[in-house]
């Protein structure tokens, strides 16, 4: 399979990524390629088109972090569609808690995986960090379909073929932060091997509540509509994981 490309998105003039550099260095199969994130401050004020688009998908305005961070995805996932096999994508603030469990994860994804549309978040499912470390290989080794998206892409494995799609639903850069309209399949690990950040870290996107249901005042009949199916669907997948988590 040879090494896998582990693409990290770095904060400008930010030691944020130094954990995570530290455990991967240590990494016999990732091949670390380092891009610096494009800042909210970086970018315009949006077109009128853009706003209009931005409202009809996700029924409100975007703001200069969520643009960015599209950018930035954006950015990964044209070096992870270059791969043979695809590769892993991390935002700066993703903690390890298992290299080599996410080093066998990793693998076994995207060898199984192989010409598939299919990404893998390696976080856990609902928002926030993983007070428990289960290092079981058999329990962290299931792939659990999701009916929703992941909620996050702070940390996820892509195959090529799932990081051409999103770079091909993304040119637009005003799209939302974590995940473009695509056709790829979304997955989970019965129990997370990354946690998203660590007591020194907070979201420079902004708030993580926010960024997981995409709505505010300014949503509008469709959009209401929209996510009210997307919340029907992320609480199937969260009875499934549980079902999965306590099953022997």
């Amino acid at each position: 399979m040879g090494k896998v490309p582990s693409v990290v998105i770095t904060t400008p003039s930010s030691d944020r990524a130094k954990p995570l550099l530290q455990s991967l260095e240590k990494s016999k199969i990732f091949e670390i390629v380092l891009i610096s994130a494009t800042m909210g401050y970086q970018l315009g004020i949006p077109s009128t088109h853009d706003t209009a688009s931005q409202l009809k998908n996700y029924g409100r305005v975007l703001s200069p972090n969520e643009r960015a961070c599209a950018i930035s995805h954006n950015n990964a996932r044209e070096i992870v569609s270059k791969s043979s096999y695809g590769g892993v994508i991390f935002e700066d603030d993703a903690r390890i808690l298992n290299l080599s469990l996410l080093e066998e994860v990793v693998e076994k994804f995207l060898k199984f995986n192989l010409g598939e549309n299919k990404i893998l978040s390696l976080l856990n499912y609902k928002v926030g960090t993983n007070k428990k470390l289960h290092t079981s290989n058999l329990g962290n080794l299931i792939f659990i379909p999701l009916l929703a998206e992941a909620p996050l892409a702070v940390a996820t494995v892509q195959t090529n073929i799932a990081a051409a799609d999103l770079v091909g639903t993304s040119m637009d850069t005003s799209k939302v932060a974590d995940w473009p309209k695509c056709k790829a399949k979304f997955y989970v690990l019965r129990f997370p091997v990354v946690n998203h950040g660590d007591a020194s870290t907070i979201s420079i996107i902004g708030n993580t509540e926010e960024r997981v249901q995409a709505k505010s005042s300014l949503s509008i009949r469709r959009g209401r509509l929209m996510q009210t199916f997307l919340r029907i669907r992320r609480k199937i997948d969260l009875l499934i994981i549980h079902l999965f988590q306590i099953a022997i």
